[in-house]
């Protein structure tokens, strides 16, 4: 009876013995050398003249053994060449993981920066406690060889418009947390080549699913932007990100509209889309634009078009003066105003706000609200 390098766990399930150290085959050498009783000058006179100091190198791992060098072995000791490429290739295998797990281990200070709950409770990274684990986990989510390269990757190489609101700070981790998710939710969407027209097309019927549920409005518009080349995502926000929307061009001929619902009203929801529309319609292919939309103060001419392009969108200036001066103003004004536009009332009420027709705190149950389901 053989023993086999094997332990079984529970049925009938086996697994391989797995070592934490292996030493290199050099010193499985110096063993039959040393059982034999030939020392390292007469196996490389033997092996063809070999450098006696090659000889020494294997021995102590610094020369790796070469399927020639295997087979030179095999006649001079006995001992098969596979064997030896085996052994060699076993103990590359873990001199690569060794320094795999001490480069992860060096990275685990960078995992403070980044949003690890928000990972976690989306199942990108597991629950365990093990760092180095989650840190391979956090690797393979952002498609990275070092989490160093993060603000390289979603930052310096990258030309941004950013627009956010003053009153909170963004982490850059949890920013490009937000980027990534979007970015692996639309490379699994396929859609036509981007047609300009076709957009523009799509964008006159999804003005008119803002009067659906969401179970509704969701797949139409995404269909009708996969149909004219743009991915259409819903990412929730991560803890630290704060932003609304998102308009990049992921290749010549496909874009990518992302929002996060941030504000969680359908103004707000519908307002973001068609913002972002305007820049995939009007603004540079190069740049990638985030936006947060509750900060109207100091913003670039891009942003502005933008806004003003959202605004006509959903609410053409012309019509939107015959409810301005309505004297009290009343809910069954703006329903009856929202029904002959075919849009949302709470598109109304948010462009009344907006323009100072009435205050904030005015009408809001006209909103719809959005939840993650």
């Amino acid at each position: 009876m053989k023993l086999k390098t094997t332990t079984k766990i529970m049925g009938n399930q086996t697994y391989p013995y797995k070592p934490d150290t292996v030493t290199s085959p050099g010193t499985t050498l110096k063993e039959i050398l040393d059982a034999k009783g030939m020392t390292q000058k007469e196996l490389a006179e033997r092996m063809g003249g070999r450098p006696t100091k090659t000889v020494s190198e294997i021995i102590h791992g610094k020369t790796q053994i070469s399927p020639d060098t295997a087979v030179q072995l095999e006649n001079v000791l006995g001992v098969p060449a596979e064997f030896w490429i085996n052994r060699e290739g076993r103990y590359q295998e873990y001199l690569a993981k060794k320094e795999e797990q001490e480069a992860l281990q060096e990275q685990v200070p960078l995992l403070d920066s980044l949003p690890m709950r928000d990972l976690r409770k989306r199942d990108f990274v597991s629950k365990t406690r093990d760092k180095v684990t989650q840190v391979k986990e956090t690797l393979k989510f952002f498609g990275l060889n070092h989490l160093s390269q993060i603000n390289k990757i979603y930052f310096q190489n990258c030309q941004y418009q950013f627009r956010k609101s003053d009153s909170y700070s963004v982490e850059k981790g949890h920013l490009a947390a937000w980027i990534r998710e979007g970015q692996r939710r639309a490379d699994k969407i396929e859609t036509s080549s981007y047609n300009q027209s076709e957009f523009k097309n799509a964008l006159q019927e999804i003005r008119h699913l803002s009067v659906e549920d969401p179970s509704v409005f969701e797949p139409k518009m995404s269909e009708l932007c996969e149909n004219a080349g743009v991915a259409f995502v819903l990412v929730p926000q991560y803890d630290k990100c704060r932003t609304s929307g998102l308009a990049r061009w992921l290749r010549p001929d496909k874009a990518l509209i992302q929002l996060s619902i941030r504000y969680k009203t359908d103004d707000h929801f519908w307002f973001s889309f068609f913002h972002e529309a305007a820049h995939i319609l009007k603004h540079s292919k190069k740049e990638t634009f985030l936006d947060d939309y509750k900060s109207g103060k100091d913003i670039s001419d891009i942003e502005q078009e933008a806004n003003n392009f959202a605004a006509e969108s959903l609410i053409p200036s012309e019509d939107f003066e015959q409810i301005k001066y309505i004297y009290n103003l009343s809910k069954d004004d703006v329903r009856d105003f929202a029904d002959s536009l075919s849009i949302s009332p709470g598109i109304v009420v948010g462009r009344l706000q907006y323009e100072g027709v009435i205050p904030y705190n005015w009408m809001n149950d006209l909103k719809t609200k959005f939840e993650w389901a």
